[in-house]
């Protein structure tokens, strides 16, 4: 149902643009000018340009933590991850080339809803609209958000990793069937996130971009002990490619460290305090309370799932 609304308001907001839209850029000038206003040299622009359209396809491994929920999940789980990046190809590279189109003034790229206002030939209540129908479509997402970032607080309460891990591992039963405290404390977590957007973008957006690096490292660290003990050596699913699966591991493995490097570099040149990135701090800021945890809790109650318990063989 919210996928079919979603896709019915893309539809309206391709057309609506269009027909709102007073001027147009030509194609020329859209796929060949560029305007780099960050004061660094073409180079940096070019790779730091990916982040934004990253976070994108940051909730893409979502349906891999419900995965002792789905059947079949070795066959399920390969297709809906390709179905996401074709949907999300398909539905927002029009988007894109819609408000690159319409988008003739480009003094209001760094406001959201200014830049709404300007694609909109400067009408108050198409771009307000524009605003509370993604504002619903938003709230249909969030029912799935919920869903899996409380089965990786119910993961953590498995594995005890947590000082309140018997409450966040525990699932109730009728009429809920659901980790019901590990869904609260999810979502109050994320809820206290929220308030950092309210008190500062600028430390917000560092947040932003370390949720996609934290994740360039947890799909890093796997793809080197797999490559570390050969492909081969492991059991094969149904989607196994074996030369395709290789150059994938070693392009990801290659783009990752540029990456971790190219995002913690400042937004814009010369530096000052409220251009500044500081998702180096973040980062650090998190590693460091890893570490704390490890060695103040997990490190003497953490336990891996074993093999052949009824957590592994739903898996299979």
């Amino acid at each position: 149902g919210i996928l079919k609304f979603t896709m019915l308001l893309l539809l309206a907001y391709f057309i609506g643009l269009f027909a709102a839209s007073k001027e147009r850029r030509p194609a020329r000038e859209f796929f060949t000018d560029f305007q780099i206003t960050t004061g660094w040299s073409n180079g940096l622009p070019f790779l730091t340009a990916p982040n934004g359209s990253n976070w994108g396809f940051s909730c893409l491994d979502a349906i891999v933590h419900i995965a002792e929920e789905i059947p079949r999940p070795s066959v399920n789980i390969p297709k809906a991850l390709m179905l996401t990046i074709a949907v999300g190809f398909f539905t927002g590279l029009p988007i894109i080339f819609v408000f690159g189109f319409c988008m003739t003034d480009l003094d209001t790229q760094y406001s959201a809803l200014t830049t709404l206002y300007e694609v909109f030939g400067q009408k108050k209540a198409a771009a307000i609209g524009y605003q509370v129908t993604l504002f619903f479509s938003t709230v249909g997402a969030m029912w799935g958000i919920h869903v899996w970032q409380s089965r990786l607080a119910w993961t953590i309460g498995l594995n005890k990793e947590f000082p309140f891990a018997r409450h966040l591992g525990k699932v109730h039963g009728a009429p809920f069937h659901t980790p019901i405290w590990a869904l609260m404390w999810s979502a109050g977590f994320t809820g206290l996130c929220s308030f950092v957007y309210v008190a500062s973008e600028t430390a917000f957006n560092p947040l932003v971009a370390a949720g996609i690096l934290f994740q360039y490292i947890s799909y890093a660290i796997p793809l080197i002990l797999l490559l570390r003990h050969r492909r081969s050596k492991v059991a094969h699913g149904p989607f196994w490619y074996p030369r395709l699966g290789l150059l994938a591991n070693i392009v990801f493995l290659s783009w990752a460290p540029v990456a971790l490097l190219i995002y913690c570099f400042p937004y814009a040149f010369p530096v000052v305090t409220g251009d500044m990135n500081y998702v180096s701090v973040v980062l650090i800021i998190v590693f460091l309370i890893i570490v704390c945890f490890w060695f103040s809790f997990a490190r003497k109650s953490f336990s891996f799932p074993k093999l052949g318990s009824h957590r592994s063989v739903a898996l299979l």
